[in-house]
């Protein structure tokens, strides 16, 4: 019987006692900040995410492209290298944009890459190992280019771009 009041005694000591709490939660949500460019006729719509490297053009000097880091975005306006620029003084804007090209050139180049350590070890066959070495250095610039080129979003031909968010939980 003095077990039992005991038993009683400490699980109502645990059930009111307001300092035992679980752990606390964090906000663990993310806002990415990024460039919407949508282009209705051919119903496409690309993102450039807040802090990549991007190319202009401002509308009054067309042949000058301007380079810079998206630092922030705004409503109607970006801000670039600390220097506000509005969208609509825009006709171009260039940046990375995830896509499946940037895939391909990833495998075409981790694929020249191995082919070029092949074609090395084939030049007991200078014909053979040549071959094969130009394939792999022809495939491997073509994978460098696929990595790295920039997609141009031209404003006055079927483009609109706008800010946008994407709103994310880092622990799923």
């Amino acid at each position: 019987m003095k077990i039992n009041s005991i038993v009683l005694l400490l699980a109502c000591f645990l059930l009111l006692n307001t300092n035992l709490k679980g752990q606390k939660l964090i906000d663990d949500t993310k806002i990415l900040k990024i460039l919407v460019f949508e282009n209705l006729e051919k119903d496409k719509k690309k993102l450039i995410s807040q802090g990549g490297q991007i190319k202009y053009k401002l509308r009054g000097n067309s042949q000058k492209i301007l380079i810079g880091t998206l630092d922030d975005i705004k409503d109607g306006a970006m801000i670039i290298d600390g220097k506000e620029v509005r969208f609509a003084n825009c006709s171009m804007i260039a940046g990375k944009v995830s896509s499946e090209s940037i895939l391909i050139g990833g495998i075409a180049t981790g694929f020249s890459l191995t082919t070029l350590i092949v074609g090395a070890a084939l030049l007991g066959n200078i014909a053979l190992g040549g071959t094969v070495i130009a394939a792999a250095v022809g495939g491997l610039v073509v994978g460098i280019i696929l990595i790295t080129k920039y997609k141009r979003f031209k404003l006055d031909k079927g483009w609109e771009v706008h800010s946008g968010q994407i709103i994310y939980s880092t622990t799923g």
